[in-house]
C-alpha cells in the first residue's frame, strides 16, 4: 500500500514521493478553488447508480493534508 505522500504526488501526476514537501509551495494559490458538496454529489448521482463505493479526493483538504504533514517535518 502506498503511502499518503505518494498518493497524493501521483494524484498530481507526479512520479518521485521528494515532490511532496513542497506541495504547499505549488497549491499555495489554490484555496479559493473548489467544488460546492452538493453539486458534486449531484453529479455522482447523475453519472453513477451505485455510488456507495467512489472515493473523491478533495484537493483543497488534500493542501491542508500536505502543508500539515510538512509541518510536522
Amino acid at each position: 500500500m502506498r503511502s499518503i505522500e505518494e498518493s497524493v504526488v501521483t494524484a498530481m501526476d507526479g512520479s518521485d514521493k521528494e515532490l511532496f514537501p513542497f506541495l504547499p509551495y505549488i497549491l499555495q494559490d489554490l484555496w479559493g478553488i473548489g467544488s460546492d458538496p452538493k453539486t458534486i454529489l449531484s453529479l455522482i448521482k447523475k453519472h453513477r447508480n451505485n455510488y456507495t463505493d467512489i472515493k473523491v479526493l478533495d484537493w483543497v483538504a488534500a493542501k491542508a493534508l500536505c502543508q500539515s504533514s510538512y509541518q510536522k517535518h
